[in-house]
């Protein structure tokens, strides 16, 4: 699975002040997924989107890059309905907010793609896979 990689743009005024705790949860998870705590990364990725969400709002690429995120850590729980909620949201929003060409969708389609793939439903993943 393909992490996106959170935080990576400049923002000016109050969205900086934003960045700062999002890159703390980010650290947080990725201790807590390496030491095998998924409940609790699950857990601490849910605070981010809603700090995301309260932060920049739904339709932002730093939102987008939670859902996908939350995704990632619900395919390795192996809750698949969600996992694959959050994937689509992250997709939809990515594309919303940058394009359908943009490279932003890569972390978010080879995360899809895989999870499809690895749960059978080949049809749907070559549907992405053409995108």
């Amino acid at each position: 699975m393909h992490r996106d990689k959170l935080h990576g743009q400049k923002y000016s005024g109050k969205r900086d002040n934003c960045l700062t705790p999002l890159v703390e949860f980010d650290q947080k998870i990725l201790h807590l997924i390496s030491v095998a705590r998924y409940e609790e990364a699950l857990w601490t990725a849910e605070e981010e989107l809603y700090y995301a969400e309260t932060c920049f709002g739904n339709d932002h690429i730093e939102t987008a890059k939670v859902f996908n995120n939350l995704g990632w850590i619900c395919d390795m729980l192996n809750k698949d309905a969600a996992a694959e909620e959050y994937y689509l949201k992250a997709l939809e929003t990515k594309i919303l907010v940058c394009g359908g060409d943009s490279q932003e969708l890569i972390p978010t389609l080879e995360n899809l793609i895989g999870f499809l793939i690895n749960r059978g439903k080949l049809m749907r993943a070559r549907d992405f896979l053409e995108k």
